[in-house]
């Protein structure tokens, strides 16, 4: 039997990609948001963030970070329930990715302590 050599997924470039459009767009929305257009801002960083979501908790941290700045963008707008919101799912994100973290590592232990004593026996 020949094994074949499996090809990598291309689950990397697409990732990379997606960070870079939407640090893009968080650049940009900086920019507005120094020069007053608080609007345009809102809607840049709301462009990355559609850019970036379907990553979720792979990009929890990028989506943490633009939330957090799209929402200082509301409280400049005096748009505090926005801010409020966006602030609280930056804050859920977070939480739910150091919990997945947790268990995969936790899991990760429970398979190498399993592993050890199965070699040890």
């Amino acid at each position: 039997r020949v094994l074949t050599r499996l090809t990598p997924p291309t689950v990397a470039p697409t990732v990379t990609l997606t960070f870079r459009q939407a640090s893009v767009h968080r650049l940009y929305a900086e920019r507005a948001m120094r020069a007053g257009n608080l609007d345009e801002a809102v809607s840049l960083l709301t462009t990355a963030l559609n850019t970036c979501g379907p990553l979720r908790l792979q990009g929890a941290v990028l989506l943490a970070q633009l939330l957090n700045l799209r929402a200082d963008v509301y409280e400049l707008k005096r748009d505090t329930a926005s801010a409020k919101v966006d602030r609280e799912r930056a804050d859920n994100l977070l939480k739910k990715r150091e919990a997945e973290m947790a268990l995969a590592n936790g899991g990760l232990r429970v398979q190498f302590e399993r592993d050890s004593v199965e070699t040890s026996a």
